[in-house]
C-alpha cells in the first residue's frame, strides 16, 4: 500500500476514531496488508482451474484480473490474449484489453 495513504488513514483515525460504526483504521490497514496474499491464493486457485479446463475462457479472465491487481501487467495481457483466442467476441476480454492500453 502507498505509504502516504497509510499516513492519511492513521491521521484520520487519530482525529475521528469512530464514525457511525465504520471499520476502524486498524481493521482497514490489516485488510490492505493481507490483500496481496489473498490475491495470490486466488491466482493459484484459478491456475488449477485452467490446468483442468484449458478451454474455460472466464478462468483466463480471472487470471488476467488477478495478475493485473498484483501489478503483473504483462501476465495480464497474456491471459487476456488467451481468453480472446478461445472466444474472439468475448466482450469482457475486449474491454479489459482496451483498458490496459489506455
Amino acid at each position: 500500500m502507498i505509504p502516504r495513504a497509510r499516513q492519511e488513514l492513521v491521521l484520520a483515525d487519530a482525529l475521528q476514531p469512530s464514525v457511525l460504526g465504520a471499520s476502524t483504521t486498524r481493521d482497514l490497514l490489516n485488510q490492505w496488508d493481507r490483500e496481496p496474499e489473498r490475491l495470490r491464493r486466488q491466482y493459484q486457485f484459478w491456475q488449477t482451474i485452467v490446468t483442468e479446463r484449458p478451454d474455460y475462457r472466464d478462468a483466463y479472465m480471472m487470471l488476467a484480473s488477478l495478475t493485473y491487481q498484483l501489478s503483473r501487467t504483462s501476465d495480464a495481457r497474456l491471459f487476456v490474449r488467451k481468453a480472446l483466442q478461445l472466444d474472439p467476441n468475448f466482450r469482457t476480454a475486449q474491454d479489459f484489453s482496451l483498458a490496459m492500453t489506455q
